[in-house]
């Protein structure tokens, strides 16, 4: 009972207190009721509002989400791990050593077909190939043609083995560029990326070295020693005279369908052993298929030249034991010569694969890039990592928030209260008499009044009352001028604090995962400086989003490049019995090579083919048997190809009797080089109808073919134009190149796209943090003005010193 009536007593102590609680008590309070139930109401509203001020600063900020940045210095690698697993998106790590050697941290093995590494390539088995009587046999038997092709063959194994070996150890002895340090994934997708290019650049660059060694022998017409790229053969007149004649030979396969070398350089038969019988049939350059050959060399062709026919064989019959050891027969073994066929299982390619494939990919068998990213780290040696992440306040925050807050708060919540309630209160509770007074005064005495007031409050206005004040009036005096100055440096300070936060930027960093186009586009127009969007794909072939389609020269895409048209310039009779002024002597070359700058022009590389004119053989006349030719300079308008290449002359059509020129053909020349010639060249004529008319009227072949000329309206060149000039401009008219931008952002696959925010602060924010100081400087300011102006006064007055009473009493007013 007794705990009770305690318990009782003290809950009537506190409503007690509760019910008389006043914060604003003052002299007028605690003498009139009407002011102390004014106090009361004032208390009551005051600590309403600063409940709910608290409560609403409690939940805005333990709501409000806040970016923190954290940096560490010197982070081993499992640190780093660990901190780009938890934060893949924002986390920076700069390197200390921003560019480091690959070979420091990569190595790549090839491994290789298993031709380039057998006894097939060695010098042991070329040997045996090699017969010093090689031109007793037929020239496409293989006992002719396999010396020279397995020399071939061995060079480019050597030259591929030399190309990739050189071509990584440059890889690896670049420097690899790494401001900051890639994550394990990314480093992997960037050194399999670089290493993915120096195989391709490889294989690329390899390939179009051999077009271009292609196409140069045969625009050269360079000649072989078997005479399968061209045959020459004499004549003995009646007159002690012997008659040189040069003939292109031609390959005729079982249906009779021949293939001629002066137009294309790909003419093959099957590569056998023919009887001996074959021999001694004069075929004059017609080289036909055996039908009963004593053996065949499964997969392996001979044709207009060595390296033609290399490319276009098999390795077949080096994988079958049985084909090989029938190929052995014909040839002379040692006791200790021992061949084994390759082995299949040791390789990707499949044995009816082309040798052209083989070399196209560098014969590689496996190309496999070994990285370490322990020693990738090590060299990079971050100097820090930092990282961003955004997370909700803590409680620790929202206090240290609030007590911060609190100071400023009160004030402004204890002014707000007192005036408010104290007018409302004022306005509901006046005497009767002062209404009286005031309903008898007209306006213009209302606002003279009110002006007078306001004045008087101003210059009475004091916010550093002491007792001393009331009845000194220096001490008064210096109160007012300490209350002036202090509103001016407060006034001043919060303008200074209001401009300073106002112009802080505001910087948040937003996350947005799996965007769309769209977003990414409507995000990039509003944030272009600070978006970024890595791709989940870093590696991204060009071609799945580029593509080009160029518009070349009409002359690439015409008749005049076919071959019928050069078949039908070529003339009725060899070659070698006209001038090579004739239009039908140099039209086949003129139009071969035109082709061929086409094909390289579209395969993006130039070449300077040398065709055989810089030397000319003469007729011989001779009675000995023992025949010796001669090879002289060539010499054009008597000018000498030996001292100058640029020799030329026009071409013409010639007539056969009596070799006079019949038509000189516009800007059409011969040179020391065909492709000089070609050069200096225009196809003035063949944009003429009347021009090309009289060209074709005067062709003698029995395969003479319609022909349109080239319209002038599909080209942007004049018809008078060098050929050299439209090859500075690669025969382009127009590009036309395409870019998928919907290709490139559905291969990027971005997962997340982030922008930094920045704005300048809220309003809000200003007041908040304006309220939070505000109660601070108050304070500081009114002791620093107190000391500083008392100190001042005092000197003006120096036999009159403030006691202590004094001073404390007006640091706590």
């Amino acid at each position: 009972m007794q705990l009770l009536a305690i318990m009782i007593d003290f809950c009537r102590w506190v409503k007690t207190q509760a019910v008389n609680l006043n914060v604003f008590e003052s002299e007028a309070s605690r003498t009139n009721a009407f002011h102390w139930q004014t106090a009361i109401v004032t208390t009551r509203v005051y600590l309403l509002m600063l409940v709910l001020a608290i409560i609403i600063l409690i939940t805005f900020t333990s709501l409000q989400n806040h970016t923190e940045t954290v940096s560490v210095l010197n982070p081993s690698e499992i640190i780093y791990d660990d901190l780009y697993t938890q934060y893949p998106t924002t986390i920076q790590c700069p390197c200390k050593h921003i560019s480091v050697y690959y070979r420091l941290f990569t190595s790549i093995l090839v491994r290789y077909h298993p031709i380039c590494s057998s006894s097939f390539i060695s010098d042991r088995w070329i040997n045996i190939l090699f017969n010093a009587n090689i031109s007793f046999f037929y020239p496409i038997d293989f006992r002719s043609s396999a010396t020279g092709q397995f020399q071939l063959l061995a060079s480019l194994c050597s030259l591929v083995l030399t190309s990739v070996s050189d071509a990584i150890d440059d890889f690896l002895s670049a420097n690899f560029l790494t401001p900051y340090i890639f994550s394990r994934l990314q480093f992997d997708e960037q050194i399999q990326a670089q290493s993915l290019f120096v195989q391709i650049s490889t294989e690329n660059i390899f390939q179009n070295l051999l077009h271009l060694l292609r196409s140069t022998t045969y625009s050269n017409r360079l000649q072989t020693a078997l005479q399968t790229s061209r045959s020459h053969f004499f004549e003995f007149n009646v007159d002690n005279t012997a008659s040189v004649f040069s003939y292109g030979p031609s390959f005729i396969d079982f249906r009779n369908q021949f293939c001629y070398c002066n137009l294309r350089a790909t003419c093959f038969l099957s590569s056998t052993f023919y009887i001996p019988a074959a021999y001694a049939i004069p075929n004059y350059g017609a080289y036909r298929q055996a039908k009963l050959p004593m053996a065949n060399v499964t997969g392996f062709v001979v044709g207009c030249y060595p390296i033609e026919s290399v490319l276009r064989s098999t390795l077949e019959c080096f994988f079958d034991s049985s084909c090989l050891n029938r190929v052995l027969q014909f040839f002379s073994l040692s006791i200790n010569s021992t061949f084994h066929c390759l082995n299949n299982s040791q390789t990707r390619f499949h044995p009816q694969d082309s040798i052209e494939r083989l070399v196209d990919e560098l014969f590689v068998e496996n190309w496999t890039t070994i990285n370490s990213f322990s020693l990738y780290y090590a060299q990079c040696e971050p100097i820090s990592c930092t990282y961003t992440f955004t997370r909700r306040n803590d409680a620790l925050y929202v206090i240290t928030k609030l007590l911060s807050l609190y100071g400023g708060l009160t004030v402004v919540l204890r002014l707000l209260a007192s005036h408010t309630i104290g007018w409302w209160r004022k306005r509901s509770y006046q005497p009767s008499h002062l209404i009286n007074v005031n309903a008898s005064r007209s306006l213009t005495e209302h606002i003279h009044t009110l002006w007078s007031w306001i004045r008087i409050q101003i210059i009475e206005f004091n916010l550093f009352k002491t007792p001393a004040t009331f009845h000194d009036p220096y001490e008064l005096t210096s109160s007012r001028i300490t209350t002036r100055i202090y509103l001016l440096v407060l006034f001043l300070s919060s303008t200074i604090l209001v401009i300073y936060t106002g112009s802080n930027v505001d910087k948040r960093i937003i996350n947005i995962k799996n965007p769309s186009k769209i977003v990414y586009e409507n995000l990039f127009k509003k944030f272009p400086l600070t978006l970024k969007c890595p791709c989940n794909q870093i590696v991204i072939p060009y071609g799945s989003f580029i593509s080009f389609s160029p518009e070349y020269h009409p002359v690439c895409s015409s008749l005049f490049v076919s071959d019928e048209w050069i078949l039908s310039t070529r003339g009725r009779y060899p070659l070698a019995i006209y001038p090579t002024v004739k239009f039908e002597e140099s039209a086949p070359y003129f139009f071969n090579t035109l082709a061929t700058l086409c094909s390289l022009i579209q395969n993006t590389f130039m070449f300077l083919a040398n065709y055989n004119t810089q030397f000319s053989i003469p007729h011989v006349n001779n009675n000995d048997t023992h025949i010796e030719f001669s090879s002289l300079p060539m010499i054009i308008d008597n000018c000498s190809c030996v001292i100058n290449n640029e020799c030329k002359k026009s071409i013409g059509l010639y007539s056969y009797d009596d070799q006079q020129l019949i038509f000189e053909i516009p800007n059409l020349y011969i040179s020391c080089s065909i492709i000089q010639g070609v050069l200096e060249s225009s196809l003035e004529c063949f944009f003429s109808q009347s021009c090309l008319d009289i060209v074709q009227w005067y062709i003698i072949s029995t395969e003479s073919i319609e022909i349109p000329i080239l319209n002038a309206s599909n080209t942007r060149f004049l018809p008078e134009t060098p050929i050299s000039v439209l090859l500075d401009s690669f025969m382009i008219e127009q590009w036309g190149h395409h870019i998928q931008y919907d290709q490139y952002f559905n291969q990027c696959a971005t997962k997340l796209c982030s922008y930094t925010l920045i704005s300048r602060p809220h309003s809000l924010y200003v007041i908040t943090v304006l309220v939070s100081l505000f109660c601070g400087l108050s304070i500081a300011w009114r002791i620093i003005l107190l000391i500083i102006i008392r100190f001042l006064r005092n000197l003006m007055r120096p036999k009159i010193l403030p006691t202590t009473d004094t001073l404390t009493s007006m640091l706590y007013a």
